[in-house]
C-alpha cells in the first residue's frame, strides 16, 4: 500500500494542493496569505518541515505532515524545537497509515534540520496517530472558561457571515480604546525553573497583529488576545507588577467582552504555571483540557518540565 503514495517534501510551489487538502480536510481553503505566513519560518533557520502525500494512481493530494520551528528556552539556554500543526487527511484516504509514514519522514527531516524536540496539543482524533509515532504524554493542560453576559454579537456575526465586516469595524472601535503597541514580552509561564517558548520578534511577526489578533494595554499590564470562532482567547500576560493586580486585569478584560459582544473568554495553561495559579487563586476552577505532548529528537532536556500557555498554540 505504501508504493500507491509518494511523499514529496512541502515547498511553495505545492500550496494550491496545500489548500485543496485543508479544504478537504477541515471544510475551510486558507488564503494565500495565510499560507505564505504559515510556511515562512526562515528566521529560525530553516523551513518547510513537512511531507504532502500523493496518490500515484489519480495524482490527488492525500495527506500533509508537518511542523513548524521555533525557539524555545530552558536554563537559560536557547534551543531549536519546533510545533506539530495542521496534519491532515484526505477523506478518501484515511485509515491507510499515511499520518504515521508522512510522520516518520518528517521527524527524520526536523532532526537533519537541527530541530531537538517537537511540541504539540493533539485533539481526540489526532492523539492515538502521536503515540503509535512514539510521542510522550506529559500531562493535560488546564483550562479556563469565563461566561460574560452580553448580547452575542460575535457569535451571531460567526453564525451569519454576513454581519462580520460590520462586526469586525465595531471589534475594532473597541479595540481602539485599548489598543498598545504590538511588542514581544516574556511568557508568563516562566517561573525560572521551567522551559517556555521564546517571545521574540520573530514570533511576533509569524503571528501578526489583525483582525482576530491585538494586544491591549489594561491598567499597567499587557494581554495578548485573539478573537476566533465568535470567542476571545486570553493568550497570555504581561504583569508589570507581579499578580497583584491581576483581579483588575481579569475585570477589564471582561468589560471588553462585554463591550464588544463576546460572551465567551477561554485560555489554555499548564498547570501550577503563573497563569494557572492565579485563575485558581480568584476561586475559578479549571477543567482538563487537552494532552501536552513532546516527540524527543535529539534534546537530552527534561521535556516535561516545560510550560505552556494558550500564545504557543499553532492555532492562536
Amino acid at each position: 500500500m505504501v508504493d500507491d503514495y509518494e511523499f514529496v517534501r512541502m515547498s511553495e510551489d505545492l500550496f494550491e494542493d496545500f489548500a485543496v487538502l485543508a479544504e478537504d480536510a477541515f471544510g475551510a481553503r486558507p488564503s494565500l496569505a495565510e499560507r505564505m505566513r504559515l510556511f515562512d519560518t526562515a528566521a529560525w533557520g530553516t523551513d518547510y518541515i513537512g511531507y504532502l502525500v500523493y496518490e500515484r494512481a489519480t495524482k490527488e493530494v492525500a495527506a500533509f505532515y508537518g511542523i513548524f520551528p521555533c525557539y524555545v528556552e530552558y536554563g537559560g539556554k536557547r534551543h531549536l524545537a519546533a510545533q506539530s500543526g495542521s496534519t491532515m487527511t484526505h477523506s478518501r484516504h484515511r485509515k491507510k497509515g499515511l499520518f504515521y509514514l508522512a510522520g516518520k519522514r518528517t521527524f527524520e527531516l526536523a532532526k537533519s534540520e537541527g530541530i531537538k524536540f517537537v511540541y504539540g496539543f493533539p485533539n481526540p482524533n489526532s492523539y492515538p496517530g502521536l503515540m503509535k509515532l512514539g510521542w510522550s504524554h506529559d500531562g493535560n493542560l488546564n483550562s479556563y472558561h469565563v461566561f460574560v453576559p452580553t448580547l452575542p454579537l460575535a457569535y451571531l456575526a460567526n453564525r451569519f457571515r454576513f454581519l462580520e465586516p460590520l462586526y469586525r469595524r465595531w471589534f475594532q472601535f473597541i479595540v481602539g480604546f485599548w489598543r498598545t503597541e504590538y511588542s514581544p514580552f516574556p511568557s508568563s509561564a516562566d517561573a525560572g525553573t521551567k522551559g517556555t517558548v521564546v517571545r521574540d520578534k520573530a514570533i511576533l511577526a509569524y503571528k501578526p497583529e489583525g483582525d482576530q489578533r491585538v494586544m491591549l494595554q489594561v491598567g499597567d499590564d499587557t494581554v495578548w488576545i485573539n478573537r476566533l470562532h465568535g470567542r476571545i482567547g486570553l493568550g497570555d500576560v504581561a504583569m508589570k507588577d507581579g499578580p497583584v493586580n491581576f483581579a483588575r486585569t481579569l475585570r477589564a478584560l471582561k468589560l471588553f467582552c462585554f463591550l464588544t459582544g463576546c460572551f465567551h473568554l477561554r485560555t489554555y495553561v499548564s498547570p501550577d504555571s503563573r497563569l494557572d495559579r492565579l485563575f485558581k487563586g480568584l476561586g475559578y476552577r479549571s477543567r482538563k483540557g487537552i494532552a501536552i505532548c513532546h516527540m524527543d529528537l535529539d534534546s537530552g532536556l527534561p521535556l516535561e518540565e516545560f510550560h505552556y500557555v494558550y500564545a504557543d498554540f499553532d492555532t492562536f
